[in-house]
């Protein structure tokens, strides 16, 4: 355990995972690189999540709980943000864990180059640690270094996603001088992605699987679509639309392109419910405004964006019938 000042806030928003939180909170403190504060930012939970994290509190002097009442992830993230003392920031979500050489990789990579950020690969896996797949980082020319835009750009790339979740990462404590997460929202990575990147000079790209995304079915990500998902990741398209759109066309349309594609793949979800009859409509309205700003080349596309135009309903009816007759 090191006696130096730590160097790195790790911060662990925890809410009702009694299940997980503690081989998450292990595989922090057996990091190679041992200078950090480890902030367990308790939300409330109902459980005896806060009675595990107590235990580690008095095993090792880098932790620290910090009870609040329950205010969602975001709330908890900026709570550790506003508590945090050091230079840089990692943040791990409590039902995932790391590689012992995490904290280590990323901070030689970010403080090696100077970096606001540093980002590495991770693996997916199920609540019993086997393997389901692997993210790589999305770019393929090998290079070690990017700018803040040239991760936005990637965002839009097949694979993009390991660009913009943000517990794979090292930051900069600087880089949050005015941003916070966005409070009250699922997808909350969505809302924060265009203003944190913007500005950011350099990133440093890691190329090794360091962190163990564990896919359950009680997470945000992996539970059932309901209204308030899809009106948060709705808001969360248009306000990175809204970002780009006075600041650089070429992210504004591929902005733009994605908000249609997802358009088209929810209403296969939601269409014959009755009670999203308003949400369909407000979708159809939103597809026809947007539509003609698509700069999608794809044949396939525009026929599908032609079919879509016209009536959402239609296109998804054609999409069923299709996959019927295919079986």
């Amino acid at each position: 355990m090191s006696l130096k000042s730590p160097v790195v806030s790790i911060i662990v928003p925890i809410y009702n995972v009694q299940d997980f939180v503690e081989k998450c909170i292990e595989s922090i403190l057996n990091q190679t690189f041992e200078d950090f504060e480890l902030l367990l930012v308790n939300d409330g939970s109902t459980d005896h999540s806060k009675e595990i994290c107590e235990r580690f509190v008095e095993r090792d002097n880098r932790v620290r709980l910090l009870n609040k009442e329950n205010g969602g992830l975001s709330d908890a993230r900026n709570y550790g943000l506003d508590n945090s003392k050091c230079d840089y920031i990692i943040f791990i979500d409590s039902d995932d864990y790391v590689d012992k050489r995490f904290v280590e990789d990323l901070y030689t990579a970010i403080t090696d180059a100077d970096s606001e950020v540093a980002i590495c690969e991770y693996s997916e896996v199920n609540e019993q640690g086997n393997l389901i797949s692997v993210v790589g980082l999305n770019n393929h020319d090998n290079s070690s270094e990017l700018t803040g835009k040239d991760i936005l750009r990637l965002f839009y790339q097949p694979g993009g996603v390991v660009n913009q979740v943000v517990w794979n990462k090292i930051y900069k404590r600087s880089v949050f001088k005015n941003i916070r997460f966005a409070t009250g929202r699922l997808y909350e990575d969505g809302y924060i992605i265009a203003p944190l990147y913007w500005n950011i000079r350099k990133v440093s790209l890691v190329r090794k699987k360091l962190y163990f995304y564990v896919k359950r079915s009680g997470s945000i990500m992996n539970s059932t679509l309901n209204m308030k998902k899809l009106t948060d990741a709705d808001e969360a398209f248009l306000y990175r639309m809204e970002f780009f759109k006075k600041r650089d066309n070429e992210l504004y349309l591929l902005a733009i392109d994605e908000y249609l594609s997802w358009i088209i793949t929810v209403s296969g979800y939601v269409y014959s419910d009755s009670g999203a009859r308003d949400f369909i409509i407000y979708l159809q309205n939103q597809f026809r405004r947007y539509v003609n700003l698509s700069a999608n080349k794809s044949l396939k596309v525009k026929l599908k964006y032609f079919i879509a135009k016209r009536s959402l309903i239609v296109f998804v009816k054609i999409k069923l019938l299709l996959r019927f007759l295919k079986k």
